[in-house]
């Protein structure tokens, strides 16, 4: 059986529990409480950058409004001159997807669409600062198992793409974005340490965005933004957390803290240290564009996504 066909068998298979996604609520993204984050604004240093993290949840037969909420996110996004780089994931769906980047090419003038241009795999960057080199991405060699094509994972082309963003101060730094394979256990996300038939994958891609970056970003830092389908209570946090030991230049990460995230937070931004400097939270991350979008006339409201969006100041 192709994927083509799969992709097809999957996706219907998926559209009879997923119209009721009970994650797609909108009290689900709740921003912080006045008073309890610093105020959004353009960075003041020339070596920094506001980056946002966003899972558009955008999977063509399945998921919900979909042509409304990328058109909000494309007003939203074009409208908030203070963030730098975005990173999306789960932008598959063909159609909305190339409005969403065609109606942002003004405001983000840099755009990789790291699905039409490299694969399959749902991810974007876009920028409003040039990239300095040629995009990379790499598809993950571990994505899953074909005999279970409802969870979509194996022939979700998942993968890890980056962009050398140019600074004010003439330097630059690598931006990457990934999407890891989920969690399908029961009791998910909090469960997927040690009741998960699929850590494997995970942790296998976990190592290849680390030995991708780490490739490209070399003594260098690195800002690495994305859906980890992780929480911050994992053993997969810790360990990313955690150095390796050998040759490579291979530091522990530095998460962006998020002080108002819920528990089963899996979306992240993380900051890979250099050898000699390393990039630290400006701003810490918060919950950005939780106001509802507005359908059928007005008469019904949705949250954007059934993931968070997220953003956080990021520099030296």
């Amino acid at each position: 059986m192709s994927r083509t066909l799969l992709a097809a068998v999957a996706a219907l298979a998926v559209a009879g529990c997923a119209r009721d996604n009970p994650g797609f609520r909108l009290d689900a993204c709740v921003a912080p409480p006045a008073g309890g984050a610093p105020a959004d604004a353009p960075p003041a240093a020339a070596a920094a950058l506001r980056v946002a993290s966003i899972n558009m949840w955008g999977i063509s037969l399945v998921s919900q409004h979909i042509g409304e909420r990328f058109a909000a996110l494309a007003e939203r996004l074009g409208a908030d001159t203070t963030i730098d780089v975005v990173g999306l994931q789960e932008v598959w769906d063909g159609e909305a997807r190339t409005g969403l980047l065609a109606a942002l090419r003004d405001a983000f003038p840099h755009q990789v669409d790291f699905h039409g241009e490299h694969g399959r795999s749902g991810l974007a960057l876009l920028s409003r600062r040039p990239f300095v080199d040629a995009p990379r991405f790499r598809p993950f060699t571990a994505t899953g198992v074909w005999w279970k094509p409802w969870n979509g994972e194996w022939f979700g082309g998942k993968g890890v793409g980056a962009a050398r963003v140019a600074l004010g101060d003439g330097s630059a730094v690598w931006v990457a974005v990934t999407h890891l394979h989920a969690c399908y256990a029961d009791g998910a996300p909090h469960a997927c340490d040690a009741n998960d038939e699929f850590a494997v994958f995970r942790r296998s891609q976990i190592g290849e965005v680390r030995a991708f970056v780490n490739e490209l970003a070399g003594d260098e830092p690195a800002v690495v933004l994305g859906d980890f389908n992780f929480t911050p209570r994992s053993d997969y946090f810790r360990d990313l957390r955690r150095g390796r030991d050998g040759g490579v230049f291979d530091p522990g990460w530095l998460p962006v803290p998020e002080p108002h995230a819920p528990s089963a937070r899996i979306d992240h931004i993380w900051l890979r240290p250099g050898r000699n400097e390393s990039w630290l939270p400006l701003q810490p991350s918060a919950v950005v564009y939780a106001e509802p979008v507005a359908i059928e006339g007005g008469a019904t409201q949705v949250p954007l996504s059934d993931h968070c969006a997220i953003a956080a100041t990021v520099g030296r």
